[in-house]
């Protein structure tokens, strides 16, 4: 028979009291901060895809192929990329420009 461990439910041998309830409270705190910021790069990145794709006529597998190889030419990470394309709507260069 499997057991199925459900939220809220204690056993026998779990951390009992307010230090693992304080515990528990900041596990999950960190996990919703993590998945904030998660949600908010995956937004940038879709806003930055529809601008990839609008200008240079690509559906969304070749924006992000696009941006994939921009992001590894100037060595910079994809989302922050993507977020300079969303505030300025420029699009970045395929390949660093020499001597920037």
């Amino acid at each position: 028979m499997m057991r199925r461990r459900r939220l809220g439910v204690r056993r026998r041998g779990d951390n009992f009291g307010v230090d693992g309830d304080r515990r528990r409270l900041e596990d999950l705190e960190r996990q919703v901060e993590t998945l904030s910021v998660a949600v908010e790069r995956r937004t940038s990145i879709g806003m930055a895809l529809g601008i990839i794709m609008e200008r240079l006529h690509l559906n969304d597998e070749q924006a992000f192929s696009y941006l994939s190889r921009c992001s590894q030419a100037h060595n910079r990470k994809l989302y922050e990329l993507a977020l300079e394309v969303v505030e300025t709507r420029e699009l970045p260069a395929s390949r660093p420009v020499r001597g920037a």
